[in-house]
């Protein structure tokens, strides 16, 4: 049988999936007073919340039969073994037992760690959900986007009951190791595999190879930020596309959950959308979050949330079957040509310094975010300087040398194939099936597909001939080339010689007589001078991916980017404090020439 449920119909299913329990179910099931919509059992407070929801955005959502079959099968697929383990214990003569009275967060790798939920405030609680209706409400439209409103409940469920200070809430008191927000995004995902009458769907592993050598190849803070916030952008943005096209929840690893990147290109989208109400009140809830972390980003002219490169080189997904997603082999294609493009956006930005015009949504969000970032002032020399050594590495001899700098491998593994083999090895198999995904499943495809091993790119063609122009600015005779001296595996493409003069370490001849030609400066510009040593040391020589990560740096410093205290910053602190200081006291005498002078020179 074909797929049956696509486009908006699959966002409305994850939106009723998200709320099938309420937030405050375990209360609910214990207390009769926070029995607030409903008297008659916890899914149908529910439905009650779903439509107060749904009735302040203005629609009038009549749940079919089949859509209430769908979300209870994902309730059941997410809760897994839990589900089949619990029936059993609590159950006494064909009667079930749901209350036990609980309140612990159990450590599931270690149980013996857990910790206090505690009480629950009713009027708090009440507040939660004014609070939700009232951001809900910011998506009305005279045509419903269910892509949208999925997106925002997504975004602000889990967010908004920890910013109101609400304690933990256990999805079952019975096994207390996973919260309700668990379970609820869990059923969302697991809506994926349910879009047909039996489990079908993809199980996909990306992972970048070699991440610390690309990482760890790195003398200057800088380098190694750029490196990490390099691997996290292109793993990012590999699945940035699928998460636009089939929802958050398809990422498994990294989670989309309170995760700074998918809030940073969610309130791009919104605002693009032009949804400006919602997503000021996100990125006010966001904020207040990241306040709580002691993250304060309230000083901040704009909200940077792509500044710390937390996504790994590896994430898993979950993706559901269709006429764009056919087979394996379309899903590998697809991911691997959204890594390409990925990879390339980042290479754009480190050479050219912006992100040209593209059909790609991830493209495209990428740019609305760092047009977003305010430009710091006073970096005119660095733009010139980047920007002129940049257009000489675009050269046909040259560029060469950048591509394919980065390598992907791609496990794709099919769902309704595992499920068929479970029904007939296995009893109880649907409780099983997305354990055994994880754990075989994926296993079997690596061991299939892993007969060889990727080493990286080539520099060299089969007879040992340069694949690039490797000497032509690194003063070296033609067909030569010397290795990088960050990394020491790659050949350079650029190199600065060094020399003494006059006791100070400076540029040699050879590399004074290369930098005045691509840059078309005297050596008599001490700005100039001195800011292009603070960019490239005398003495370094610099292979493809190690100048690209210093160029990603640099360009990304120029926004609203302070990833780091740098040396620089540490080494003046102390002599800042101090001078701080002494403008203070100046200002609070009373006012002469040679005081005035010396604040004039201190506050430059």
């Amino acid at each position: 049988m074909g797929v049956r449920w696509k486009g908006e119909d699959i966002f409305r299913l994850k939106f009723l999936a998200l709320l099938h329990d309420p937030p405050h179910k375990v209360w609910y099931i214990n207390d009769e007073k926070f029995r607030y919509f409903s008297k008659k059992g916890h899914e149908e407070e529910a439905r009650k919340l779903r439509r107060i929801l749904l009735d302040a955005i203005g629609y009038d959502l009549e749940i079919s039969k089949e859509e209430d079959k769908v979300v209870k099968r994902a309730d059941v697929l997410s809760a897994s073994f839990d589900r089949w383990l619990i029936t059993g214990m609590y159950s006494k003569g064909g009667e079930k037992y749901y209350k036990f009275q609980y309140d612990c967060l159990h450590n599931i790798f270690m149980p013996s760690e857990k910790e206090r939920c505690g009480a629950i405030e009713r009027d708090r609680l009440l507040d939660f959900f004014e609070e939700l209706k009232r951001f809900m409400v910011n998506l009305r439209r005279d045509v419903l986007d269910w892509r949208m409103l999925y997106n925002g409940l997504y975004s602000i469920l889990e967010l908004l009951w920890i910013n109101e200070g609400l304690p933990t809430p256990l999805a079952d008191t019975r096994t207390p190791t996973h919260t309700i927000f668990d379970h609820l995004y869990a059923s969302a995902t697991a809506i994926n595999l349910l879009l047909a009458e039996k489990p079908r769907g993809y199980y996909v592993m990306i992972d970048i190879p070699g991440v610390q050598k690309i990482v760890n190849s790195s003398r200057k803070a800088g380098d190694f930020w750029a490196g990490s916030w390099m691997i996290s952008m292109v793993t990012w943005m590999t699945a940035w596309n699928l998460i636009w096209e089939y929802g958050p929840d398809i990422l498994i690893t990294p989670t989309c959950r309170l995760n700074p990147f998918y809030y940073a290109f969610l309130l791009a989208e919104v605002r693009a959308a032009g949804y400006r109400r919602v997503a000021e009140e996100l990125e006010k809830e966001y904020k207040k979050f990241l306040k709580s972390l002691g993250l304060d980003a309230l000083g901040r002219d704009t909200l940077n949330l792509l500044e710390t490169p937390l996504i790994p080189a590896t994430a898993t997904l979950l993706l559901p079957k269709d006429e764009k997603l056919r087979d394996k082999e379309s899903v590998e294609k697809k991911v691997r040509n959204d890594f390409r493009r990925a990879f390339e956006y980042v290479k754009t930005l480190a050479l050219e310094g912006r992100l040209r015009e593209s059909g790609d949504p991830a493209y495209e969000t990428l740019t609305k975010i760092l047009a977003s970032l305010k430009k710091k002032g006073g970096r005119g020399e660095r733009e010139m300087i980047l920007d002129k050594i940049s257009k000489c590495l675009r050269e046909d001899g040259v560029k060469k040398a950048f591509e394919n700098l980065l390598s992907l491998r791609v496990y794709v593994v099919d769902v309704e194939e595992i499920y068929s083999s479970l029904l007939k090895d296995r009893k109880g198999g649907d409780f099983l099936l997305f354990d055994t995904v994880v754990r075989e499943g994926i296993l079997d495809e690596i061991l299939s597909k892993d007969s060889k091993v990727l080493f990286g790119k080539p520099w060299f063609d089969g007879n040992g001939e340069p694949l690039a122009e490797y000497w032509k600015y690194t003063s070296l005779k033609e067909g030569d080339w010397i290795p990088c001296t960050q990394c020491l595996r790659e050949p350079s493409i650029l190199r600065f010689g060094k020399t003494f003069r006059n006791g100070r370490l400076a540029y040699d001849r050879r590399t004074e007589k290369m930098l005045r030609k691509i840059l078309g400066m005297s050596f008599d510009d001490e700005r100039v001078l001195r800011e292009l040593m603070r960019i490239f040391k005398p003495g370094e020589a610099l292979g493809p991916l190690c100048l690209l990560k210093r160029l990603l740096y640099l360009r990304l410093l120029s926004r609203d980017f302070s990833p780091f205290e740098t040396v620089e910053d540490i080494a003046f602190n102390w002599f800042g404090g101090k001078a701080s200081k002494i403008v203070g006291d100046l200002k609070g005498r009373e006012e002469r020439a040679q005081d005035q002078e010396v604040l004039e020179y201190l506050e430059r």
